[in-house]
């Protein structure tokens, strides 16, 4: 019985500790924007939100796949995002600036007619390996656009 008690007591002190701990916090979580559109409009909502998460203090990853990597193309002209005024290419320059990080589909590219010469400086061309392991951190919050 005293066995017993003291298992009971080590399963109790447990719970307490992982509960003091408490789930990671917002800031801590890691946001990945899976962004497929070079709508100036919509793919602008994705990325003025992503400058607000990293100054939120939360780590982003923007991956950009089917029309979306013409987002990351410097001679693209896409338009600007109204309510900040800013193009795509300006709002993931400003991501790469705050050490964010901008990951291009490779296979996209090159079924877009984008080259790694035509990419915004910072911005990397992904891979499988690449996407899925930031896609997959623990707690990471996926958005899509």
């Amino acid at each position: 019985m005293h066995k017993l008690r003291l298992l009971a007591a080590a399963i109790v002190a447990a719970f307490a500790i992982v509960a003091a701990a408490g789930p990671a916090t917002a800031d801590e979580a890691p946001i990945f924007y899976n962004i497929s559109t070079d709508d100036a409009w919509a793919a602008g909502m994705a990325l003025a939100q992503a400058n607000v998460a990293t100054s939120r203090g939360h780590k982003v990853t923007v991956f950009l796949n089917v029309r979306g990597v013409h987002l990351a193309d410097k001679a693209a002209e896409l338009g600007t995002f109204g309510p900040v005024k800013k193009t795509p290419a300006e709002l993931l320059s400003s991501l790469i600036e705050k050490g964010q990080q901008v990951l291009v589909c490779g296979t996209c590219m090159r079924a877009g007619g984008v080259s790694k010469d035509d990419l915004l400086d910072g911005a990397v061309v992904s891979n499988p390996d690449r996407m899925f392991g930031a896609l997959t951190q623990p707690g990471t919050i996926v958005l899509s656009y």
